[in-house]
């Protein structure tokens, strides 16, 4: 037996531990979206204006040229919309450190070493 396959039997834990360990890590996950979802939604209305600016300065020229609501619940839902972006993607480098985590005990470490450099680069190419 090669060293891998004995650590990879030390660490083998029954269906079940995966399921409550895959289940918390799911349940982070979620509390980091809601409780950023939250905060984006009280901005949305600032992130919004950023988005759309582009397009204002490409028709500033232009009489009467503006972005306007046809329903009554749209601004609400484009609201909702924005701040539920932002917060996916703002959220998602804890997302995959959360999957990451979860993943990496079942991996062997070559395997382990083929996804370093990419777990390395990830977090600032997000940032640029």
């Amino acid at each position: 037996m090669n060293p891998d396959q004995s650590e990879l039997n030390e660490n083998k834990q029954p269906l079940l531990a995966h399921l409550v360990e895959l289940r918390s890590r799911l349940i982070k996950t979620m509390i980091m979206i809601t409780l950023l979802f939250v905060i984006f939604y009280l901005f949305a209305d600032n992130i919004y204006n950023f988005l759309v600016q582009p397009y204002a300065n490409a028709v500033e020229g232009e009489e009467g040229r503006r972005l306007i609501f046809t329903a009554l619940h749209e601004t609400f839902f484009t609201y909702i919309r924005v701040a539920l972006f932002a917060a996916l993607f703002i959220s998602l480098p804890f997302l995959l450190i959360q999957l990451w985590i979860f993943v990496a005990p079942g991996l062997y470490k070559n395997e382990k070493n083929v996804v370093v450099p990419y777990l390395l680069a990830t977090p600032i190419l997000f940032i640029f």
